[in-house]
């Protein structure tokens, strides 16, 4: 175990999440580290069988207070108050993200068996972040449907699965060599309503531009207000990215950090699903070891069960 990425053997690292995702690479990880929220605190550990490492976590401590659960304050002073309470939670995974970005296996393993290990490993950062202050409430995030059957391990540990809204995925075929190719493939119906659109936004001044990784640092403030003008309408604002974030992942990433519109991510599911997204299934799995009349769980619980299911809808010819 250690708190931080740069603690840990590279090689042991690298060889578990080398195949999977950049969330869970060391430089990405760095990023985190010197520039994530200021609530948020990353953790790690490494499993072995022997002395072979077969599986890797990246975890967050993070310290959620009442009011990132509301999208308004309130002028009511008991609620002010109630506000200020703040709860400590560990989670598996990246908040900053979607997907499983907080466990990888190494190749050719069975996961099956090494959930347990997974579940413990857990455990022990949860203790060792004792040294911080209580942390009751434990989440292991985003399972996808290919991780779910072995996950179910879980339950043994007193975790208890919830499925959230899924993450909208765009398949990009083969055919498409540019945006008209993907328009030419629409019905006409759809097709007739991307067009209008395009006139929309055209119309309202809006532009795409391309900003390359040296400026961003020099774009920083206006990138940062242009996330908040989103973020501040989420539902859970459990953690708020700094100004500083992306010209440091820029910097740390180079010519590797792009921006990508194959995976929409959650939310909004009625606009994806008619540019011919489908929901990929995911669940959390969770533990708590205090009463569930808590408000902060009980907020975090009822915003991750209450979540809209993504229509159907078939776009394509």
């Amino acid at each position: 175990m250690a708190d931080s990425i740069d603690y840990l053997d590279k090689a042991h690292w690298d060889h578990v999440t080398a195949h999977d995702s950049l969330f869970l690479s060391r430089r990405y990880l760095r990023v985190l580290e010197q520039a994530g929220p200021d609530n948020l605190r990353q953790c790690y550990a490494l499993i072995f069988r022997d002395s072979e490492p077969v599986a890797a976590i990246a975890a967050q401590s993070v310290s959620v207070s009442v009011s990132r659960l509301r999208k308004k304050s309130s002028s009511n002073g008991r609620l002010d108050r109630l506000d200020r309470l703040e709860e400590k939670m560990l989670v598996c995974g990246n908040l900053l993200s979607w997907g499983m970005h907080g466990i990888s296996f190494a190749p050719n393993v069975d996961h099956q068996e090494l959930w347990p290990a997974v579940a413990e490993a857990v455990y022990r950062l949860r203790r060792v972040d004792k040294l911080f202050g209580d942390t009751a409430f434990v989440m292991v995030k985003d399972i996808p449907d290919a991780y779910a059957s072995a996950a179910t391990t879980l339950s043994r540990f007193s975790y208890r699965e919830l499925e959230t809204e899924p993450n909208m995925v765009l398949d990009i075929s083969p055919q498409w060599k540019s945006y008209d190719d993907y328009l030419a493939s629409l019905t006409s119906k759809y097709r007739k309503q991307s067009k209008q659109i395009d006139k929309e936004v055209a119309a309202a001044g809006c532009v795409v531009e391309e900003i390359k990784t040296d400026e961003i640092a020099r774009d920083a403030e206006l990138l940062h207000a242009l996330y908040l003008q989103t973020h501040k309408n989420a539902r859970l604002r459990l953690v708020t990215l700094p100004v500083s974030f992306l010209p440091t992942l820029a910097r740390e990433l180079g010519d590797d950090m792009r921006f990508t519109v194959l995976s929409l991510g959650r939310t909004a599911l009625e606009p994806k699903a008619r540019l011919g997204a489908r929901p990929d299934p995911m669940r959390v799995w969770i533990r708590h070891r205090i009463p569930m009349l808590n408000v902060i769980v009980h907020g975090l619980l009822h915003a991750l069960d209450d979540h809209d299911e993504a229509p159907e809808r078939n776009p394509f010819k």
